[in-house]
């Protein structure tokens, strides 16, 4: 079913796109589809390092977070990232199970398990709500709209799912996005996260689909990488376990 999501991204005429799934465990899929550079025609793979925009904030907020339980001075100021990291979506999904798995990384404790708890509650007053986010520059972004109809909120570098969505994502369940088309969603209550990562420059319309959310661009300008082939798609059983 995983490998029909990202064949179903091709399709939307995505020049390239590689999609993870992860339990609190480790990864339990691992997929590729088309092309990672037009110029020599190599095709994408699961070790794409891609530029992740918007989904940098998460990371940035989870630092500010380690301030504040360090006891950074309520009157400080910070200057809260929004871009400019690079990275695979294997490295991405490490930071996923640390939100899945409270707070705890791979090496050690990275928040505590209260400091979790607290960043994905929605932090909007009742007359806030979530609504169309408008592409400021119409080049690089069409406006975009992440579950229309259904309520959403704000949480710490969060946007917060607070009805269940129709592909059966809980309210609770947190997630957001990067300019060129790249998706992430964390549901701590079953215990799953996905990145769907593309580097296609007009930001689409979500369209989420079964486990991995899916953007189906209007356009097929590009970024970097056009498309064509396939690389396989992996799964990785649970029961292996996590990867170092």
């Amino acid at each position: 079913m995983l490998d029909g999501v990202t064949q179903r991204e091709m399709a939307a005429r995505a020049p390239g796109v590689v999609a993870m799934l992860t339990d609190r465990q480790g990864n339990v899929y691992e997929g590729a589809r088309g092309m990672r550079d037009l110029a020599t025609g190599t095709a994408m793979t699961t070790d794409m390092v891609f530029a992740i925009f918007s989904t940098t904030k998460a990371i940035g907020g989870t630092a500010v977070l380690q301030c504040v339980e360090e006891g950074l001075p309520d009157n400080s100021e910070i200057d809260m990232p929004g871009h400019g990291l690079y990275g695979t979506v294997g490295e991405y999904m490490k930071f996923i199970r640390m939100w899945l798995n409270d707070g705890m990384g791979p090496q050690g404790r990275v928040l505590k398990p209260e400091t979790v708890a607290m960043a994905v509650q929605n932090g909007l007053q009742p007359h806030q709500k979530v609504v169309m986010l408008p592409g400021v520059i119409p080049s690089l972004s069409n406006d975009a709209e992440f579950f229309p109809g259904l309520r959403k909120g704000r949480s710490l570098t969060f946007m917060v799912n607070q009805e269940e969505a129709p592909t059966g994502r809980p309210a609770g369940a947190i997630g957001w996005a990067g300019l060129v088309n790249l998706f992430y969603w964390i549901d701590r209550q079953n215990g799953f996260g996905g990145f769907r990562a593309t580097q296609t420059c007009l930001s689409a319309i979500w369209s989420p689909l079964a486990a991995i959310s899916i953007s189906r661009p209007r356009s097929t300008a590009t970024c970097a990488i056009p498309a064509s082939r396939d690389a396989p798609g992996r799964r990785r059983s649970p029961a292996q376990g996590p990867r170092p």
